[in-house]
């Protein structure tokens, strides 16, 4: 499993390469992350869209940031913690499963503001 990663260290590894990407490219950027400090601060950098691998569910302030900086979201699936979640695998049916967890994520993301669509 994966390591969590200090926010301000996931600042200065994701921020300087949007900045540059920005600089020669006008391709979509997305920022996976599940903190909404590096959300906000990647897209003042020149990210277009959000993805929350934790759904919206790791850090409360997620889907307000995403609201106010009205930008869109993709809210991801995810069981357990990033060092967890590959052995958290079994599903009685992968699509029912997920769908049960996730489904109601929409109505909470628009609920707080966000107009620009999530995923």
């Amino acid at each position: 499993g994966a390591v969590d990663v200090e926010v301000e260290m996931e600042l200065e590894r994701v921020i300087p390469v949007i900045r540059r990407l920005r600089e020669v490219s006008d391709i979509p950027i997305s920022i996976d992350t599940r903190n909404a400090k590096v959300a906000k601060a990647a897209i003042e950098a020149g990210a277009d869209i959000i993805n929350d691998v934790s759904g919206g569910l790791h850090d409360p302030l997620m889907l307000p940031t995403v609201a106010s900086l009205q930008v869109p979201i993709i809210l991801m699936h995810m069981r357990g913690t990033p060092q967890t979640m590959q052995t958290m695998t079994n599903y009685d049916d992968v699509v029912t499963d997920v769908a049960n967890r996730g489904g109601g994520r929409t109505p909470l993301v628009t609920g707080v503001g966000s107009r620009e669509g999530v995923y």
